[in-house]
Order: C-alpha cells, then sequence, then structure tokens
C-alpha cells in the first residue's frame, strides 16, 4: 500500500506533458477567439452588403413610383434589384413576404411619419437573413461552441421629397426652358426652374430670397450680371431636379376624380371640403341625389351643366361636348364609398332617373366657359375646350380638359381664385395636355396650371400684372414677355401639383 501511495505522488509532482495540457487549453482560447473574428467578420461583411442591396433596391422601387405611379411597378423593380445585387441562388432567400418587406406609402418629411393614406412618395424594404427566410448566415469555428449561425436584418428607405427651398404653388417650371423677356419682377420664395436652361432680356428683377435653378448655370447668358437684372447673381443656382412627366400625371388626375384610379389626389383635392347640403339643382335636372357624396361623379352633358345657374359643391362632375354618357338600366343609385361627411370620396356615380341606356341625348354646346354659376369646391373632367372669359368665378376647383384646343383666356382675363384669397382651400387647379396662350393682361391669383406643352404669356400691360401664389408647370417652355409680376402666398406644397423634387434616404417605416 505504501509503495502505491508514493508511485500516485511522483505522478502528482512529475512536470512531464505538462505544456500538452496547457497548450491545449491555450489552442481553445486561440481558436475559440479566431471563430469569433473569422465568423464576426463574415457576418459583417453579409450584413453590409445586405444593407447596400436594401439601399438600391429602395432606390430602384423610387424610380418606378415616380415613373408609373403604380405601387405593384414600384415592387416588382425592388425586387428586382434585391435579385441583381443578392441573387437567391447564390445568398438564399431575403425577401420573406413582398407585401410587407417592400413598402409602398406616403412619407411626410415634418415628422418622419409612414402612412397608407395620400400619394405614395417613398419605398421602404427589408431584407432578412433569418428565420422568417430560413437563410441565416452560417457560422464556422462558433459552431463548435453552438452558435450555428448568425441572424439579422437590413433596411433602407427612399423617398421623393420636395425642394426645401420651393413649393410647387409658387413659381414656374419647366421641363423645356424658360424665356423672360424684360421688365418682369420675381419676389421672395418664387423659383424659376428649367430642366434645360433660363434666357433673360435685361431689366427683370429678382428680389432677395427668389430663385432661378437650371441643371448647367454657364447656359444661362445673363445670370452673372446684377446689372442687367438686379438680384439675379443671387438668386441663380445650379441643380437638377426631379420633375415628374406631366402627361402622366395629368392622366392619373383624371382616372383618380374618376374613380378608375388611384384615388390619392382626389382625395388631397377633396380633403376640407364638404358635400353641397342643396342639390336640387341637379334634382332638377333628373338626376338621382339620395346617394352622392362627397366627391362622387356626376356624368352630365356640357349643356346640361352649362344652363345650371347653381353648380353644388363636393361633387366631381365629368362634363362631356360629346354624346351624355348615359348607359345602364338608370337604376339611380349614385352610390359612392365615401363616407359623405367629409372624410371620404364618393367614386360611384350620379345617374339620371329613368335612364334608357341608348346615349341618344347629344350636347350641344361645344365648349366651356364657365359664365353661367360661381365654381366652388368642386372638381370639372371634361373633353370640352375651355374658354375663361372675364365673367368666369372660380374657388376652389379643379379642372382638367383633355381637349386637344386645351385652355385659353380673353385679354383681361383673370383666372384663380376669384376673391383674391391666398387660401390654400380656395386654390384654382386647371390641367391640359395642350399649348396654352394667354392674352394680354393675363391676371392669377392661388393658381396652379400643368400644362402638357407650352405655354406664352402674353404682355401683363404698361401697368403690370400682379400674380400671387402662382404655380406652372410645363413639360415644354415657358415664355413671359412683359410686365408680369410674382408674388409668393407662402403656401407650402400641395400633393394635387407635380411635385419638383430630390431622392433622399430617409427613416424606414
Amino acid at each position: 500500500m505504501t509503495r502505491i501511495k508514493h508511485q500516485i505522488s511522483d505522478f502528482l509532482r512529475d512536470e512531464d506533458g505538462g505544456a500538452t495540457g496547457w497548450n491545449l487549453a491555450w489552442f481553445a482560447v486561440l481558436a475559440a477567439g479566431a471563430g469569433f473574428a473569422i465568423d464576426v467578420s463574415n457576418a459583417r461583411n453579409a450584413k453590409e452588403h445586405l444593407t447596400v442591396t436594401a439601399e438600391a433596391a429602395s432606390h430602384a422601387g423610387l424610380v418606378a413610383l415616380m415613373n408609373t405611379g403604380s405601387k405593384g411597378e414600384a415592387r416588382a423593380a425592388a425586387v428586382a434589384s434585391v435579385q441583381q445585387n443578392y441573387p437567391s441562388d447564390v445568398f438564399g432567400p431575403v425577401i420573406a413576404n413582398a407585401t410587407s418587406d417592400i413598402k409602398v406609402a406616403h412619407y411626410n418629411p415634418k415628422d418622419s411619419s409612414w402612412s397608407d393614406s395620400g400619394m405614395a412618395n417613398a419605398v421602404g424594404v427589408t431584407l432578412r437573413r433569418d428565420e422568417s427566410t430560413k437563410n441565416g448566415v452560417s457560422t464556422f469555428l462558433l459552431n463548435w461552441v453552438g452558435l450555428e449561425e448568425w441572424t439579422f436584418s437590413a433596411s433602407a428607405a427612399t423617398a421623393m421629397a420636395g425642394t426645401q427651398k420651393c413649393s410647387n404653388t409658387e413659381g414656374l417650371f419647366a421641363q423645356g426652358n424658360i424665356q423672360l423677356r424684360s421688365h418682369n419682377e420675381f419676389g421672395r420664395n418664387i423659383c424659376l426652374h428649367s430642366d434645360e436652361y433660363v434666357t433673360m432680356s435685361n431689366h427683370n428683377a429678382f428680389e432677395d430670397g427668389s430663385y432661378v435653378s437650371m441643371p448647367d448655370l454657364s447656359l444661362c447668358a445673363k445670370c452673372d450680371d446684377n446689372t442687367k437684372n438686379p438680384g439675379i447673381v443671387e438668386a441663380a443656382y445650379e441643380t437638377k431636379y426631379i420633375m415628374p412627366d406631366i402627361a402622366d400625371w395629368i392622366e392619373r388626375t383624371e382616372m383618380s376624380f374618376l374613380g378608375s384610379g388611384d384615388s390619392a389626389i382626389k382625395e388631397a383635392f377633396f380633403e376640407g371640403r364638404a358635400l353641397d347640403r342643396d342639390l336640387s339643382s341637379l334634382a332638377a335636372l333628373n338626376y338621382e341625389t339620395a346617394y352622392l357624396e362627397r366627391g362622387s361623379v356626376i356624368e352630365i352633358s356640357a349643356t346640361e351643366f352649362s344652363l345650371m345657374d347653381d353648380i353644388p359643391e363636393g361633387l366631381t362632375y365629368n362634363v362631356s361636348c360629346t354624346a351624355s354618357g348615359s348607359s345602364g338600366s338608370g337604376n339611380g343609385n349614385g352610390n359612392g364609398n365615401g363616407n359623405g361627411n367629409g372624410g371620404g370620396n364618393g367614386n360611384g356615380k350620379g345617374k339620371k332617373k329613368n335612364q334608357s341606356g341608348s346615349g341618344s341625348e347629344v350636347a350641344s354646346v361645344s365648349s366651356l366657359d364657365f359664365s353661367n354659376a360661381p365654381l366652388k369646391d368642386l372638381a370639372v373632367i371634361t373633353n370640352c375646350p375651355v374658354n375663361f372669359g372675364r365673367s368666369a368665378d372660380l374657388l376652389g376647383t379643379m379642372i382638367v380638359t383633355s381637349s386637344e384646343s386645351g385652355i385659353s383666356g380673353s385679354s383681361g382675363t383673370t383666372i384663380g381664385a376669384s376673391n383674391y384669397s391666398c387660401d390654400p382651400l380656395d386654390r384654382v387647379t386647371i390641367m391640359t395636355n395642350a399649348d396654352v396662350h394667354m392674352a394680354a393682361k393675363f391676371l392669377a391669383t392661388n393658381l396652379t396650371l400643368v400644362i402638357d406643352g407650352a405655354i406664352h404669356l402674353a404682355s401683363g400691360g404698361s401697368g403690370n400684372s400682379d400674380h400671387y401664389g402662382v404655380g406652372i408647370h410645363t413639360s415644354g417652355d415657358i415664355d413671359v414677355t412683359t410686365h408680369h409680376n410674382y408674388y409668393s402666398c407662402d403656401n407650402p406644397s400641395t400633393e394635387v401639383a407635380p411635385i419638383m423634387g430630390v431622392i433622399r434616404h430617409v427613416t424606414s417605416g
């Protein structure tokens, strides 16, 4: 027994092979450290790749949204971008649900909020390598200590944000060039932007806080001389803004009001307006009025529209200069989807009672001049030419004409808020897909003009035409002759008019 005790004691005191145990311990420590470094670096690289892919996808989705106005096209473009930059056959799937992980909605830059109401102007993308896609990033050495994979997600969002300098309700915005003759004045907060270039004669004045912009400032021969055009040096700057397709904007607006497209523009227009309590003038024309709601569409001939001396507010009038457009059995159910109390928009049609469906009634009126009755808080969608006379009385009105003759105005015509109000609810918006020529002494207040074409403004006269709160958007040129002065109403941008903006990465919703 004594011998065994001595052997055990000698073994415990023997240092032979001690380094092996020590080395094994250090190997485990070093292996764990190396595994952590390798696997963490691999995970970091994978997440950075995923983040860059999400940013590219949100940008691609927004560009598609701006070009087409379609949420579906925006999602498809985002998915295609992800596949291109993070192909699933190499890295596995990273989109769990295209509907929820690719968000197309309205982004409000004021409070960084996202909403399904309002016009979609942003795309947010979330990509995942986690349990939802069953595609975590596998570990190498850390797998030995029980960590089999890293899981994470990456989000990015891109929005079309309006310029911080310019409101789309205040200024001249041309996708062609802007030509200024002489003796025109532009006040504070008035913006002139051309996607091509701005040219001007002498004797135009630019107050402090006005802006003149174009992609290449060198093309503006007189933007560097305050002696010839006072204030131009301080006002001019070089930039490239993103401007939507004007023809597409007008078409989307028409479809929105008629209930065949995205309702966002219509909702933005009718917000704050209410359905008229007195619908008797429509009832007198044999229209069913019991089911009408705010924004409901009234299918009406130009003849009938021109005969009304009282046009009820809060409705959309689809005014036809061809056949009356009556169709169907005439059940009189002008149902809409709004709630009728100012909170929704009626998408149904206000129909005439006892319609035969023959479409035999033909309008004899071939154009609209709006001289028969004041227009207030309503929309007119028409295929008629529109000629504004001096007696036109408009307030808070949207007019869209698809006529090839477009719109015109006689000498001395005033278009816009007839009470000269700068109230945003009183703003008049007019859209046309034809060139516009306004005769001499044209005057505008609180007016938005959206023109798929060019506009020529004849002389404002020796006494000058003072315009307040005017925004003109064209796909062509803007030619301003002489004696036009533009001043601000200090109104913010509106969703009803095209937005001149920039693409910004924003906070994900």
